[in-house]
């Protein structure tokens, strides 16, 4: 009775060795999809735009403290007027990279919804479908690694500017508004990679379910 015990389980857990190696690169995907979902929610978290726009804007030329604009590739009005303007890119960066986010949320719980259903169907993918998916993986991997090398810059950057939004720091504004734009840009060309791929799985995974 024991022999045959263990010999049943032998055989069913071969069975679901098989269905998971089938599935694998589906299963790998998704995985590393839903790890990249969380990333972007928690890089969310960590780099709220605390930035107040009264303060930004509050940056007059009429400060005591002058610039000598001789010495200088901008005038002190020009450096104010950068310094908004990047202000207002930094903002409309962060408002898109939420909305790609959430719509990447989206896309893929319905990703997740197609696979369930790929596998209640006992469905198998071809080779071919298996490399495009797992190219696709490594994609979305590779994004990932590089946008979790700023985790917290942006955050820094803003404590660096706390207090300091007048004319004696217009450099040091410009500067870290510079570099939270180059992040928020890392991090939105990211997000299009991710809609991208989830999305060409999303298509591979629909020619199963016609």
């Amino acid at each position: 009775m024991k022999k045959f015990s263990l010999i049943a389980l032998l055989v069913l857990s071969a069975i679901v060795l098989v269905g998971c190696t089938a599935d694998d690169a589906l299963g790998r995907f998704e995985r590393s999809a839903s790890s990249t979902i969380q990333t972007t929610t928690d890089l969310d978290q960590s780099s709220s735009l605390d930035i107040n726009e009264q303060e930004v804007n509050a940056i007059e030329s009429s400060s005591s403290y002058l610039l000598s604009s001789v010495t200088l590739e901008l005038t002190v009005q020009e450096k104010i007027e950068y310094a908004r303007s990047l202000y207002t890119s930094i903002a409309l960066l962060h408002a898109n990279n939420i909305i790609l986010h959430e719509g990447n949320k989206a896309d893929f719980a319905t990703l997740k919804t197609s696979i369930q259903a790929f596998r209640d169907l006992g469905a198998t993918l071809s080779e071919e479908d298996k490399a495009l998916i797992i190219s696709e993986r490594e994609a979305v991997v590779a994004s990932r690694t590089a946008v979790l090398e700023t985790k917290g810059d942006i955050r820094m950057l803003l404590i660096e500017l706390q207090g300091k939004f007048n004319l004696e720091n217009i450099d040091l504004i410009i500067e870290n508004f510079e570099e939270i734009q180059a992040i928020l840009t890392i991090r939105n060309t990211h997000l299009l990679l991710v809609q991208e791929k989830l999305s060409a799985v999303q298509l591979i995974v629909d020619t199963y379910l016609v």
